[in-house]
C-alpha cells in the first residue's frame, strides 16, 4: 500500500533509519509497523520517546523496575 512517503519520512514517522525501512519494504511489515500506518493515516504525529519512556515500558513488560533487574 502506499503513501507516498520516501523511505528518510517513514523513518522519521517509525523512528527506523531509512536502511531500516529498506529492509522492512523487502521482508514485509510487522503488526506494529501495520498500526502505525494506521495511526498516520488518521493524522497523528511522530513522537521522540525519551529515556524514561523506554523504562517504563521495558518495567510494564517485565513487572520489575530496571534497577531491580540489574541487582539480581
Amino acid at each position: 500500500m502506499s503513501r507516498n512517503l520516501t523511505q528518510p519520512e517513514l523513518g522519521k514517522w517509525l523512528g527506523l533509519t531509512p536502511q531500516a525501512v529498506a529492509r522492512y519494504e523487502i521482508v514485509g511489515v510487522t503488526k506494529a509497523t501495520a498500526l502505525a500506518f494506521s495511526a498516520i493515516d488518521r493524522g497523528l504525529k511522530p513522537v521522540k520517546l525519551s529515556k524514561s519512556d523506554y523504562k517504563l515500558a521495558d518495567e510494564r513488560a517485565t513487572g520489575k523496575p530496571k534497577e531491580e533487574e540489574l541487582n539480581e
